[in-house]
């Protein structure tokens, strides 16, 4: 009887950490927060992740986002990478939008995306420079 409590026991821990492994692994939502406030979650974002990483802001009162990534990582230099989507929701700035980065100096491509209506072209920004400048550019 001793044998069969112990069993139900260890499968219920196992099912316990299974649920909170996946829990533990999905992005945290910040809500009603203004783009001011992105301040503090940038220079968090670009201090603590690495290569690769990827921090998403979501538009809450329509369409809209921006994802940053992390290019590259040489001590305190990063080179963060943003796109602008030629979308719907976009559309009427991404040509300004680009000749902005352009103008200040930017290192950007615009991609083509051959086939797909919604979407037919992104630019990718890439900026380049320590934390501090990064987190004050960007917000």
């Amino acid at each position: 009887m001793l044998w069969l409590w112990l069993i139900v026991g260890i499968i219920l821990f196992a099912g316990v950490v299974v649920v909170l492994l996946r829990w533990a692994n999905q992005p945290i939502a910040y809500r009603g927060l203004l783009l001011a406030d992105s301040e503090r979650f940038l220079h968090d974002f670009l201090l603590q992740f690495s290569t690769g990483s990827v921090c998403f802001f979501d538009r809450e009162s329509g369409p809209g986002f921006l994802q940053l990534a992390i290019g590259e990582r040489h001590g305190e230099q990063l080179e963060v990478e943003f796109g602008v989507p030629d979308a719907e929701w976009s559309r009427e700035q991404f040509n300004s939008v680009h000749a902005a980065m352009d103008n200040a100096g930017h290192r950007n491509h615009v991609q083509t995306n051959l086939g797909n209506n919604d979407i037919p072209r992104f630019l990718r920004v890439y900026i380049q420079g320590n934390r501090r400048e990064l987190t004050f550019v960007l917000r």
